[in-house]
């Protein structure tokens, strides 16, 4: 017996396990939570095309994958999802969307860090101007 479960994989055993565990209230759980996790450009975005699906395949056992990825970007703010969405091709899969979610996260962190270093930058240049006036 021992044999025989331990060449299972990990599809087998979560499909096991949605089976054996999924009544009202987990179906109940795993929607909440669903909701309340939001994206935002400070995240890994490996982790939302992660988490995600494996709730939605909890949720509904029979989701589609064009839907189940329409149902990710949903969990996208306004201005993110219209660039990830511009971005992706018409198909496209769980790779490309966690792939284009890191570029965009990757061009926004950049602006980010340049307008911080511009600013950190100033300051540097005014506190070693008050060094050697003093």
């Amino acid at each position: 017996m021992k044999d025989i479960h331990c060449r299972r994989n990990c599809p087998w055993w979560r499909s096991q396990i949605i089976q054996k565990y999924r009544n009202d209230t987990w179906i109940w759980e795993k929607n909440l939570s669903f909701g309340n996790d939001r994206y935002t450009v400070d995240k890994d975005p490996y982790g939302l095309c992660l988490r995600q699906p494996k709730r939605l395949i909890a949720i509904d056992t029979h989701i589609t994958t064009k839907m189940r990825n329409h149902k990710l970007f949903t969990k996208l703010p306004g201005a993110l999802e219209d660039a990830a969405k511009c971005r992706c091709p018409k198909e496209f899969t769980l790779d490309e969307i966690s792939t284009t979610l890191q570029e965009v996260r990757i061009r926004t962190s950049i602006s980010r860090y340049n307008s911080h270093s511009t600013g950190n930058n100033r300051e540097n240049t005014i506190l070693k101007e008050k060094e050697t006036h003093d």
